[in-house]
């Protein structure tokens, strides 16, 4: 227990000074002083900076599918339903670009370790909206078709806006696009997918 509330403060303190320095800045020497320990001691939990940057991606995005996940449980039509998790995701991303000035520790790509582990968080996030779009009645083609558009242009968008109301206003617009674009009026998209279980939609949508 001692451990794991040590490993909890360690990571706290990691985050906290990637977010506010960003990656190159941040060393070993500054987490231990955050956290009153010596650098060696640090190293008695996590054995390198890589391991260290790792364990914290792999926490940071941990918490954000959970949150996506939540937004996706949201009592509303589809559209909202996944606007409330892009804007969980891509509007935390947004966020702190805009209040830093700069990408966020946790897209520095050029790291190879980042790079890593957001290839797998993109991949599961993507995942997510074709399977919950699937289960709202979207035939899994057009799901996995959705998926890709909205991702793509959410990336785009973020890169454009200056601010969050503009990245919410443009978000409603090209979801609406999309939708209509994978459910054509008078056609219906439902496979039966209406109502099925985790287990069967994992098996038709990957």
């Amino acid at each position: 227990m001692i451990q794991e509330t040590r490993e909890t403060q360690i990571l706290d303190a990691a985050e906290a000074l990637l977010t506010r320095y960003g990656l190159r800045r941040v060393t070993m020497d500054d987490v231990a002083e955050a956290v009153g320990l010596s650098r060696p001691a640090v190293y008695q939990y996590f054995s390198s900076k890589s391991a260290l940057i790792t364990a914290a991606l792999n926490r940071f995005h941990t918490r954000v599918q959970e949150q996506v996940e939540t937004e996706l449980a949201y009592d509303g039509p589809l559209s909202e339903q996944l606007k409330r998790a892009i804007m969980a995701r891509d509007g935390l991303y947004l966020e702190q670009r805009l209040s830093s000035g700069q990408i966020p520790w946790y897209l520095n790509t050029s790291n190879a370790d980042i790079a890593k582990a957001f290839e797998a968080a993109q991949e599961d996030y993507q995942v997510m909206l074709r399977r919950h779009m699937f289960r709202g009645g979207v035939s899994a083609q057009s799901a996995k078709v959705a998926a890709r558009m909205i991702i793509s242009s959410s990336a785009g968008l973020m890169s454009m806006v200056s601010s969050q109301n503009e990245f919410s206003d443009d978000l409603d617009e090209f979801i609406t696009l999309i939708l209509n674009k994978v459910t054509p009026r008078g056609q219906s998209e439902a496979t039966g997918a209406a109502g099925l279980g985790d287990d069967a939609a994992s098996r038709i949508v990957m």
